[in-house]
């Protein structure tokens, strides 16, 4: 049997953590997490910079995904707005720099990610997959 191996796509998720948890009280939560993403914890989407963002294409992700809170369920008023605007600027220096800017996705939570964590990371990946690695295009 032949196996064919593909290089798996490097995700990192900024992750909001009201968003992930919906919750002040961890106990019996498990921590989101998958495997091959590096996860970046932070106390509000609308704490991500956009140098934050590039930053993690230059150290090697082949895309980034932002999951915030809901606009109108946002702990900090307007940390998710300010992330949505951000996240249409930053896709206007990724295609600048010569990468799809679908490569760079917002995800809006209703509910705690982090009970389906494992599947908003999977449709990331599938859509990151099909421009393969993030490599700069040549003018």
């Amino acid at each position: 049997m032949t196996q064919t191996l593909t290089k798996q796509i490097s995700l990192t998720a900024f992750c909001c953590h009201n968003a992930l948890y919906r919750s002040k009280n961890l106990q019996g939560k498990s921590k989101a997490g998958a495997p091959g993403v590096h996860t970046v914890e932070v106390p509000c989407s609308g704490k991500v910079e956009p140098l934050q963002i590039l930053k993690a294409f230059e150290n090697g992700a082949d895309g980034v995904l932002v999951i915030a809170c809901p606009p109108q369920q946002c702990m900090t008023i307007e940390g998710s707005r300010r992330q949505a605007r951000r996240i249409a600027r930053t896709k206007d220096l990724l295609a600048e720099a010569g990468l799809e800017p679908e490569r760079l996705m917002l995800h809006m939570s209703k509910g705690a990610a982090a009970d389906e964590y494992a599947h908003i990371i999977s449709t990331a990946e599938k859509s990151i997959a099909k421009f393969g690695p993030a490599t700069k295009k040549r003018d």
